[in-house]
């Protein structure tokens, strides 16, 4: 081939990529402010592609783990059920309550998922492991193995507060912390005169 050729050929090999890449759809964005009619979704926020698992032993370091290590080295058993290498275990901690921890597969280590204030407007790092001390109907945690966003619904008694749904709390799960990314809260007590 000479070198006219090579140039003719380059350039329409330039053509069709460029309109190939002009036909294609723009890739949808994440927007950075939610609302109520938008919240985040769970593919907005893809796990890292899985590897191969080489697990840990359970590293019950903590008073905490100490006090639930049963239940936490039967959860370290299992497989990963959020963000590719991470497993979430639930247990109640009463009638209204639930608990529950987030064990990384592949170092051992625990952390806890932060809890829903009775306020419905903030979020903590439970030491015992609490999630929601106010859980009930419609209350719990939703999350994906593909994903790194984790949803903790939990608010009053929706009876009694009128409301038909409990506060919910987007979280996204990033260097090895949770950030709160939007919050509806439905249950704000009536404020006191």
């Amino acid at each position: 081939m000479g070198r006219a050729s090579q140039l003719l050929f380059l350039s329409q090999l330039a053509a069709i990529v460029f309109a190939s890449l002009q036909s294609q759809a723009p890739l949808p964005s994440v927007p950075t402010k939610y609302d109520a009619k938008h919240p985040p979704r769970f593919e907005d926020f893809p796990a890292p592609p899985s590897g191969t698992l080489k697990r840990k032993a359970l590293n019950p370091s903590k008073p905490a783990d100490r006090m639930f290590r049963t239940r936490l080295l039967n959860a370290a058993k299992e497989p990963p059920n959020f963000a590719q290498y991470y497993r979430v275990a639930i247990w109640g901690c009463g009638s209204n309550c639930f608990a529950g921890a987030m064990i990384d597969l592949q170092t051992g280590e625990t952390s806890p998922i932060p809890m829903a204030m009775s306020d419905g407007t903030t979020l903590k790092n439970s030491k015992d492991w609490m999630i929601c001390g106010r859980a009930y109907e419609k209350s719990g945690l939703e999350f994906r193995i593909e994903s790194r966003l984790m949803i903790v619904r939990c608010g009053p008694d929706l009876a009694a507060s009128g409301s038909k749904e409990p506060d919910t709390h987007y979280l996204l799960w990033e260097s090895n912390r949770f950030r709160q990314l939007y919050g509806s809260h439905r249950n704000q007590a009536p404020k006191q005169r």
